[in-house]
């Protein structure tokens, strides 16, 4: 190929792109930038030592809807404004070479955040995507797998995992192959090729009629992102509409005889996970209590508690995200638990135990808790312990089915402020 003299080329508006096509052009590759090294990053030991994973994974999330809305703008900009000529000297392959390239971008561009979309969509852990890190913005979930099982969801996850992966891999393979290609025009072909995408005076004009397709453009990109929250606000609804019951609130039906009169707004029940070598504190905001305990007649002392499940909070964003999904609380189908607890015994260092069950996730199993029991006045004070293993009421069974991220253990904690009635 002839190497031109840099002062020979023709450096007309005719041979550069428009503002528009410079503007999104620089901004989506940022953005790529930003994705590749951010994705890589945020699946390291790194990212979880920090404990913001779930931020990071809705910002990464945030800006692969962007890049998807700007090369939507991006496309209908290029329908209505084709590429400038390329360099006379460039040879036939050179020219296919370019023209497959973008066409490659083009498909990149639109593959990369789909999957990743869709990725999102079809996870057993149900995370919402929060548009901006803003709740009130949640993002749709495309409706893929219908009402497929946990299993089946997270085999699609892992497969579409890969194909995201993949694909980011070979785009970033492009965009090197895509640098390499502009240096060497610039550098040993010196046929100034870079000029063509770089802001100047000489920059093609934006027409009248350039001026409607940009409007057309941002239009687009505008009803993508909009009608993307508008139907995740929408689904949001629904799924509170049909997954979320009442809080829990004091039954009509008289309490057992002798049962204590609970202080609810005194009294704490909790429990600690650990996720990523970290300690996840857990409330519980709403819950009703009927316990009628006598130390000197055990015989008679019975428990029962019912806990609005929706009513739980997690000190860690990602573990509250989840907590709600088919794969945590399953809260569309279990939305309350139940603990009851009619056998009690007193201990050798003077505190009792109550064997007693956990219904959760319609899963009842045995969890015996430890307690202390102090009156004074007609008041009593009870602080207690227990554990759990989670896997045992299938929590996390499919998306942290070992111990890698989130500990089986769940230690229970409660303090109880009653009086007599």
């Amino acid at each position: 190929m002839t190497t031109l003299p840099v002062d020979s080329i023709d450096t007309s508006a005719a041979r550069r792109y428009t503002t528009v096509a410079i503007v999104l052009h620089w901004v989506i590759a940022a953005a790529i930038a930003f994705q590749l090294i951010g994705g890589k990053w945020m699946v390291s030991a790194g990212a979880a030592a920090t404990g913001s994973v779930f931020t990071v994974f809705q910002i990464h999330k945030t800006v692969g809807l962007t890049i998807l809305a700007l090369t939507l703008a991006r496309i209908i900009w290029r329908v209505a404004n084709p590429a400038p000529a390329l360099p006379e000297g460039m040879s036939r392959f050179e020219r296919l070479a370019a023209s497959v390239t973008h066409l490659g971008f083009y498909a990149f561009l639109i593959a990369v955040p789909l999957s990743g979309w869709a990725m999102a969509s079809v996870s057993p852990t149900g995370v919402p995507t929060f548009f901006l890190l803003l709740e009130s913005l949640p993002f749709a979930h495309l409706p893929l797998l219908g009402d497929a099982g946990l299993t089946e969801r997270h085999t699609a996850e892992a497969f579409l995992k890969g194909v995201h992966d993949n694909l980011a891999l070979a785009m970033g393979l492009l965009i090197a192959l895509h640098i390499a290609a502009a240096l060497k025009h610039q550098f040993i072909a010196k046929d100034n090729l870079i000029a063509r995408m770089l802001i100047s005076a000489r920059t093609a004009p934006n027409s009248i009629a350039k001026a409607s397709v940009a409007g057309l453009a941002a239009a687009a990109s505008l009803m993508f992102l909009i009608g993307g929250i508008a139907w995740g606000i929408n689904q949001t609804v629904s799924y509170q509409t049909a997954s979320t019951e009442p809080n829990v609130t004091q039954s009509d039906a008289p309490a057992p005889d002798g049962a204590w009169v609970i202080n609810h707004e005194a009294s704490t029940l909790g429990f600690t996970i650990t996720y990523t070598g970290n300690a996840v504190e857990g409330s519980i905001g709403s819950w009703t209590g009927d316990v009628v305990f006598d130390p000197e007649d055990l015989g008679n002392a019975s428990a029962a508690i019912t806990v609005d499940m929706t009513s739980v909070t997690l000190g860690d964003a990602t573990l509250q995200a989840q907590s709600s999904g088919g794969d945590g609380f399953d809260l569309a189908n279990h939305a309350t638990a139940t603990y009851q607890a009619d056998g009690f015994d007193r201990m050798d260092d003077g505190g009792f135990i109550a064997n007693g069950t956990l219904t959760l996730r319609g899963t009842t199993v045995d969890v015996p808790l430890t307690f202390t029991f102090d009156e004074a006045d007609g008041s009593a004070t009870v602080v207690g312990q227990g554990s759990l293993n989670r896997l045992d009421f299938g929590i996390g069974a499919v998306g942290a089915a070992n111990e890698a991220w989130l500990l089986y253990d769940v230690s229970i904690a409660f303090q109880i402020f009653a009086t007599r009635p």
